[in-house]
């Protein structure tokens, strides 16, 4: 499932973009915290499941203001998941939620649930966050971010599709076909993260990349894709992509 979440501030500048970073930190440490809890009530779930959610970068929505003026006090984000069980509770809770951030106070006004299972086994997509794959390297601590050019780069992000279709579902699969093609509008970002390392808490800036492109090969895998995301850390914002014609 995508859920697209619609959010009003009340200061006309607040999805500027000089804010847009810090107003992404503020609002996945809100949804963040909401997820966390959904989990610790459900039965079934857990908190380590946190990772088959995925979030997109956070969009302004100009509006003209007294038909002369832009005003950027609406914003959107998507974020997806395959946990359908906690959907239902997760957007009771962040509907009309208020989240302060410096001197505005944005409301979450419109949520939006979309299915986007898909029964083909090919699709067009774009990228609404950066795709981040990282290679471990020998020493086990330092990661080097793959280009979507590197010989790597579908190697590692079919290995994480399986590894998380595997952790939600039976029978497991040992391989699947799955390919990313006809890449196009490759674009370079560097995006700041909060890691818990050791108990504390580590602020990390890693390269992403956004780009168009084909998904073709085993359903599930794509379906997979289109909620939990592509690549590693989805679930500090990275990896989100959406379904294009």
């Amino acid at each position: 499932m995508q859920i697209l979440l619609k959010f009003a501030s009340n200061n006309d500048n607040t999805f500027e973009d000089q804010n847009i970073r810090r107003i992404q930190g503020t609002v996945y440490k809100k949804i963040s915290d909401v997820v966390t809890t959904c989990l610790e009530n459900h039965p079934k779930l857990e908190i380590s499941d946190f990772e088959h959610f995925c979030f997109s970068d956070i969009y302004a929505n100009t509006r003209i203001k007294d038909g002369l003026t832009p005003s950027k006090s609406e914003g959107y984000l998507y974020f997806s998941t395959s946990l359908d069980p906690v959907i239902s509770e997760l957007c009771s809770v962040l509907y009309k939620e208020i989240i302060v951030f410096s001197n505005s106070r944005l409301q979450c006004t419109s949520i939006v649930i979309v299915d986007n299972f898909i029964d083909n086994d090919s699709i067009y997509i774009s990228c609404k966050s950066p795709i981040v794959v990282e290679l471990d390297s020998k020493t086990g601590r330092i990661c080097e971010s793959c280009s979507p050019t590197d010989d790597n780069f579908l190697k590692l992000i079919k290995q994480n599709l399986i590894e998380k279709y595997n952790s939600l579902h039976m029978p497991k699969i040992d391989d699947a076909k799955f390919y990313i093609t006809e890449i196009s509008k490759i674009e370079k970002f560097s995006k700041k993260y909060i890691e818990n390392r050791n108990l504390k808490k580590i602020e990390r800036e890693v390269n992403g990349y956004k780009f168009n492109c084909k998904l073709s090969g085993d359903k599930r895998l794509i379906n997979m894709a289109l909620n939990s995301g592509l690549g590693s850390k989805n679930s500090k914002g990275f990896g989100f992509i959406k379904k294009v014609n």
